[in-house]
């Protein structure tokens, strides 16, 4: 995606080990499902607050698969970050659940949906 990111600033932090202080660099990710997020970076380009994902951003996907509602089992993929159906329609008009997050340490996705009562819920499950 051009244009995917957005320089917003530069800004200096104090660094409790060398006295010093660190340049951190601020952009904004432009992407529809990411828009808003900010990424902080050092002069070594480390990633701050997201240590565990050492390859950096990453735009996750994952690939579940329905076995209810007359779907046979057909695999579909949701990107991290979006609405979906069920039964799954790429171009369904109401998409009311979202793939809130994907933690590829822990094996676990969260899926958030409101039901019928108008309460908003949280879906977690493993995956392989």
């Amino acid at each position: 995606m051009k244009d995917r990111f957005k320089f917003l600033s530069v800004m200096e932090k104090p660094n409790t080990r060398t006295g010093m202080k660190d340049k951190i660099w601020l952009f904004e990710d432009q992407k529809p499902n990411k828009k808003g997020d900010v990424y902080k970076f050092d002069s070594r380009g480390r990633l701050e607050g997201l240590s565990n994902r050492s390859s950096g951003i990453m735009d996750t996907t994952i690939t579940l698969r329905l076995e209810a509602l007359k779907q046979g089992g057909n695999n579909f993929e949701i990107e991290e970050g979006t609405n979906f159906s069920l039964p799954y329609k790429a171009d369904a008009k109401i998409k009311p659940y979202f793939l809130k997050k994907v933690d590829l340490k822990s094996k676990l996705v969260e899926v958030v949906y409101t039901d019928e009562n108008g309460q908003s819920n949280t879906h977690t499950m493993e995956f392989k």
